[in-house]
């Protein structure tokens, strides 16, 4: 009987302790909370809010005629879709295949006159058109996807890549590079080459 009530007593004392020791963390916790709250609020008392905002919202110049390109480079299959060809609206319908080119020399030729004019964006949101584009034209590495752009009005190609605004560091949105003359020639010669008609080259 003594032994059982020893035992009880010493899990009480257990339990008690274990509860000190939880008041003692979330008292902590909270300490840790509150002290975290004022170090905002001093941050932001310190600077404008507009500074604040402008270190979390912002846009990084991006060069036309420097990403895309290395972004290709890998590629060994292009695939040229009908219908909506940006995702700026919603899904897009990757059944609708117009052609795939899978000849490694035609690859490398369209990489080749794929050109974008020599200057750089400050704002790629000022630049870029509402509409989605179209045609589709993606660029895989195997089954992977590595490019998912659009041509836009036979004028330029959209793409993530050419987007420049980030939030908290994350690149958001997207971009429509302005292809060089030469380059929007090429382009509508090469698609009419494959049988796409003015009805898909609508604007081009």
């Amino acid at each position: 009987m003594a032994r059982s009530r020893l035992s009880l007593m010493a899990n009480v004392g257990i339990v008690r302790m274990r509860t000190m020791a939880n008041k003692r963390k979330r008292k902590w916790i909270r300490s840790v909370i509150i002290v975290c709250a004022l170090l905002v609020i001093v941050v932001f008392a310190a600077f404008k809010w507009e500074d604040c905002l402008s270190a979390l919202i912002y846009q990084r110049p991006v060069r036309y005629d420097e990403p895309f390109g290395p972004a290709i480079a890998s590629a060994d299959r292009i695939v040229v879709r009908g219908g909506r060809g940006f995702d700026c609206c919603g899904p897009v319908d990757e059944t609708n295949i117009l052609f795939v080119v899978t000849e490694p020399a035609e690859i490398a030729d369209v990489a080749s006159h794929i050109r974008f004019e020599p200057r750089t964006t400050t704002n790629s949101c000022m630049e870029t058109c509402l509409c989605c584009g179209g045609p589709g034209i993606d660029w895989y590495r195997g089954t992977k996807r590595i490019v998912f752009a659009a041509v836009q009005h036979g004028q330029g190609i959209r793409w993530r890549g050419f987007s420049t605004m980030r939030i908290l560091g994350f690149r958001v949105g997207y971009g429509d590079g302005p292809l060089t003359q030469e380059s929007q020639d090429w382009m509508k010669e090469w698609f009419r080459s494959h049988g796409i008609g003015k009805d898909v080259l609508l604007g081009l």
